[in-house]
C-alpha cells in the first residue's frame, strides 16, 4: 500500500491517521483489509466531527477496529522490529501481549514491555527469546507469582535462574522451576522431598550435582 499523507481537519485543527506508519509497507492481504477498514472508518468519523455529528457508536467501531489492526501486525512474523517498537508504546494491552510475543521485537522493546503494569505482558515478555538476562533476573524477582511461573516455565533459561525459583515463596513457583530443571537436565535430576529439606537445602543439593554433570 503506497504511503498517504492522511489528514483531516478538526476541531483543534490537523489530526493526522493514527496508523500511518503502517502505510509504508506492503502487508498481507488480511492486514491490508484491516487497514482498510480501519482508515474508512477513522475518515467517517473525522467526516461526522466536522459537522459536529460524531456519535458514540461510531468512536467504539474505530477503537474496536484499530485495536484489532494493531492486533494483525503484532503477529505477523514478518513486521519489522521498527514498528513492533511503536506498537509496544502505544496499543492497547492486548495488543502489547502480542508484541511481547513476537521474535522480531528489539531487546529495548521488551526491557519497556517489562515495566507496564499488566502481569500478561510481562509474562509473555518473560518467553521470548530475544529478552535479555537483565530482565529476565528482573521478571524472576517480580511481584506477581504469574509472572515468576511463566520465568520458571522456561525451558531456555540459565540454570541459575531456575535455581533461584526453586526458593519461591509461592508453592507452584518453586515446583515449576524444579519440574523444569528436570526436563533441561534429566540424567542430573534430584526429586526433592518437600517436607523434609528447606528450599536453600534442595537449590544447594541441586547446584551440586549439576556441577559434577
Amino acid at each position: 500500500m503506497a504511503e498517504i499523507n492522511w489528514r483531516a481537519a478538526d476541531s483543534s485543527g490537523s489530526r493526522q491517521f493514527p496508523y500511518r506508519f503502517l502505510l509504508r509497507r506492503n502487508w498481507p492481504e488480511h492486514i491490508e483489509t484491516a487497514l482498510l477498514r480501519t482508515a474508512c472508518s477513522w475518515l467517517s468519523e473525522m467526516t461526522k466531527a466536522q459537522s459536529k455529528e460524531e456519535g458514540e457508536e461510531e468512536q467504539e467501531d474505530g477503537q474496536y477496529l484499530g485495536d484489532f489492526l494493531c492486533c494483525l501486525v503484532a503477529v505477523h512474523p514478518e513486521t519489522p522490529s521498527g514498528i513492533l517498537d511503536i506498537l509496544a508504546r502505544s496499543a492497547s494491552t492486548k495488543c502489547q501481549e502480542r508484541v511481547a510475543e513476537n521474535n522480531n521485537s528489539w531487546t529495548s522493546t521488551l526491557s519497556y514491555l517489562a515495566n507496564l503494569k499488566s502481569s500478561a505482558v510481562r509474562s509473555a515478555v518473560s518467553e521470548n527469546r530475544n529478552t535479555s538476562l537483565h530482565t529476565i533476573m528482573k521478571l524472576a524477582h517480580d511481584e506477581s507469582a504469574d509472572v515468576r511461573y511463566a520465568v520458571a516455565d522456561n525451558a531456555n533459561l540459565n540454570a541459575s535462574i531456575l535455581l533461584i525459583l526453586c526458593q519461591d515463596e509461592n508453592v507452584h513457583v518453586a515446583a515449576r522451576a524444579n519440574r523444569t530443571l528436570n526436563r533441561i537436565y534429566p540424567t542430573t535430576a534430584i526429586t526433592f522431598a518437600w517436607e523434609e529439606e528447606s528450599g536453600h537445602e534442595r537449590v544447594l543439593k541441586y547446584a551440586d550435582r549439576l556441577a559434577q554433570a
